[in-house]
């Protein structure tokens, strides 16, 4: 694959960057989980790979802030504001801020993976059409009724996989 340049939006314990970083010996990945277990998993996982990712222990989001991030015992299942039995307070960034940091070092984004319980569509809902110009492909777990990027991307269905790709 060519894919270079990937962003992991919740990237748990590491298994989709693992796929992504396997794939092409030149990919790196931006990866992002504020679960202090998680990251560990993740770390361990990804120690074949650990010169070609760049990890923040932080909740992405559409807005920056300190949240509640609540999860259930295993670390599989968290989200913000989740109602899962445990929960901490964590950093969260702006996911366009991030987007554009990353497109502005890179010049596009390869891949942009979004799996964070919840706030999928309104992180989708974030991003603007000069920069989603820049983002060839996006993996999200939401069912979209409507393409919110239509004006950039065509819009299909995996399962609860939504796929992005740039028109």
């Amino acid at each position: 694959t060519t894919d270079r340049v990937i962003v992991d939006f919740g990237s748990n314990i590491g298994i989709s960057a693992a796929y992504f970083l396997s794939r092409n010996p030149e990919a790196f990945t931006y990866l992002f989980e504020p679960l202090p277990r998680n990251v560990a998993r993740l770390q361990n996982n990804l120690r074949p790979f650990e010169d070609r990712y760049a990890l923040q222990e932080v909740a992405v989001g559409a807005v920056a802030g300190e949240v509640e991030f609540g999860f259930e015992e295993t670390g599989r299942y968290g989200g913000v504001n989740a109602e899962l039995g445990n929960s901490l307070t964590v950093t969260c960034v702006n996911s366009q801020q991030i987007l554009r940091d990353v497109v502005e070092k890179h010049g596009h984004i390869d891949i942009l993976k979004i799996d964070i319980e919840g706030l999928e569509a309104a992180v989708i809902g974030n991003i603007p059409v000069d920069l989603a110009r820049n983002i060839k492909k996006l993996y999200v777990e939401w069912l979209f009724a409507e393409n919110p990027l239509a004006q950039t991307h065509t819009l299909q269905h995996w399962g609860g996989i939504a796929q992005f790709t740039l028109k």
